[in-house]
């Protein structure tokens, strides 16, 4: 698969659309620490690891 110019700035339009909308969510969002905030991450993996093909809904992150 190459990358082309278009697609390029699809995804760079994108991904400035998350980080603006992540950053209004910090917004209203109380902070965390960064313990906190990674743990919160490696739940989310195990939870993946658990997933069933099958049933997407018994996934917490959609593949």
């Amino acid at each position: 698969m190459s990358i082309t110019p278009e697609s390029a700035d699809a995804w760079v339009k994108e991904v400035r659309t998350k980080v603006e909308e992540a950053i209004e969510a910090s917004k209203h969002t109380p902070p965390i620490d960064g313990e906190t905030f990674i743990n919160q991450i490696l739940e989310r993996f195990q939870m993946s690891d658990r997933c069933f093909p099958d049933n997407p809904e018994s996934c917490l992150v959609q593949h």
